[in-house]
């Protein structure tokens, strides 16, 4: 999102390159530059702090703005301001373990906790969290660690969604496993109800959403490309019901309480209680 209101595309090309567009008109907004050498594997919007305070000293003149994270397979987390197009340097490296996800942790409705927390999962037990309102600039040390997230079935964290709902203090974060284990956390490291265990008929999970459930509740959905399945997990009553499709799922988006699914040969839009529209 740039100062003015426009809304922008950004896409990241294999060789660490990023291109943009005006999202209203298609149009290709001019500049593209290089991060990395390494693919860019996942991107995250990041919101700034309104107050310059309140940032780490080198991003202060991002204040209030709305900027693009993006990892890549060298292990590299940067951030890139859409309005001149061109990357700032890296918040933080994890030499040679790809950056598979990046899922960004809003509190705009929590002052004075505004800002992003944006959460990242390498593909194995090691999560890092960092908040654009970290005036050091460093990753939080206060994350599920590794021996927590081993300790409730987790072996490799492919992906990460964030609850609609605030659950107590703030929004949870839920961790996917590769093996179908789900988790849901603070981003500060306590971990909030019983985790989803694995289930055999849904494995090498490729994606998680999380939406709005019953009453005050949410519903969690996994994704399953090898058995062409989604999961999806009441956190509230620890009910889980698994959905056979008829095409092979890569991706999730949840929009308000419907589910976009990303598949091998197109899209599907599924009310989890209504069946498909």
């Amino acid at each position: 999102m740039l100062p003015d209101g426009t809304a922008v595309i950004a896409a990241a090309g294999d060789d660490g390159s990023m291109s943009w567009w005006d999202a209203a008109t298609g149009m290709a907004l001019e500049g593209s530059a290089v991060g990395s050498t390494d693919p860019v594997l996942s991107l995250a919007p990041v919101l700034m702090p309104a107050s310059r305070g309140r940032i780490y000293g080198p991003l202060a003149s991002l204040a209030g703005r709305t900027v693009l994270a993006a990892g890549d397979a060298g292990g590299t987390v940067r951030l890139w301001d859409p309005v001149d197009r061109v990357p700032l340097p890296p918040l933080f490296r994890r030499h040679g373990r790809p950056v598979v996800s990046l899922t960004p942790v809003d509190f705009v409705d929590q002052p004075p906790w505004e800002g992003t927390d944006l959460v990242a999962v390498y593909d194995d037990l090691l999560v890092d969290v960092w908040s654009s309102a970290a005036v050091h600039g460093r990753p939080s040390t206060g994350v599920p660690g590794i021996g927590q997230l081993a300790a409730v079935g987790h072996r490799r964290i492919t992906t990460a969604a964030v609850s609609p709902r605030r659950m107590g203090y703030r929004r949870p974060l839920l961790l996917a496993d590769r093996n179908g284990t789900v988790s849901m956390w603070e981003t500060f490291g306590v971990r909030l109800g019983d985790p989803l265990p694995p289930d055999p008929a849904h494995r090498d999970i490729t994606a998680i959403a999380a939406l709005p459930g019953p009453g005050d509740g949410i519903t969690v959905v996994t994704a399953s490309h090898a058995d062409s399945s989604l999961r999806a997990w009441l956190p509230a009553s620890g009910s889980a019901t698994l959905m056979s499709l008829d095409v092979r799922p890569r991706c999730l988006i949840a929009v308000d309480d419907i589910l976009i699914v990303g598949h091998d040969d197109g899209l599907l839009a599924l009310s989890i209680d209504k069946g498909t529209r």
